[in-house]
């Protein structure tokens, strides 16, 4: 039980990274523009 729930959390991270890793160049290049 624990370890599933540590094997979900750490996929969720991994997602949230990769997530993080895609929008943050859009997010700067948005706000590039703008400026």
């Amino acid at each position: 039980m624990i370890a599933q729930k540590n094997e979900r959390l750490s996929h969720l991270a991994r997602v949230r990274v990769i997530v993080l890793a895609t929008a943050t160049p859009w997010i700067a290049a948005f706000a590039w523009y703008l400026s």
